[in-house]
């Protein structure tokens, strides 16, 4: 950036900043997610490492590792890794709703079934 600006540092540190704003913000937002504090926060921290662990055990080519794994993965910026997460709890809980919606239905039907033939 130095070179881009002609070593005007003010420039180079701007652009930088300007260019790296998104990332900061990403970082700070997922920082925030983990570090919550209290029951809800201890919940809110372990409930996404359990899920994400068993949905990528089960289907490792559409869901990826923990945040914690992800942000360790160089090849990933910070909002990269954000909006994959999302898109992950997104797809876990369609797959959790539509095994309850299920469940319920298999049941609602069952109990149907046996008013029925009383």
């Amino acid at each position: 950036l130095l070179d881009k600006h002609n070593n005007d540092f003010t420039k180079s540190v701007l652009e930088y900043s300007e260019t790296q704003a998104p990332q900061a913000k990403a970082l700070v937002r997922i920082s925030r997610d983990l570090d919550r504090p209290g029951t809800l926060g201890t919940f809110t921290f372990l409930a996404p490492l359990i899920m994400d662990s068993i949905f990528y055990k089960l289907l490792p080519n559409i869901f990826t590792p923990n945040i914690i794994q992800m942000l360790q993965r160089e090849e990933y910026t910070f909002t990269q890794v954000g909006a994959r997460k999302r898109l992950d709890r997104v797809g876990q809980l369609a797959i959790i709703g539509a095994g309850l919606g299920g469940m319920i239905i298999v049941a609602k039907f069952g109990f149907l079934k046996l008013v029925l033939q009383d």
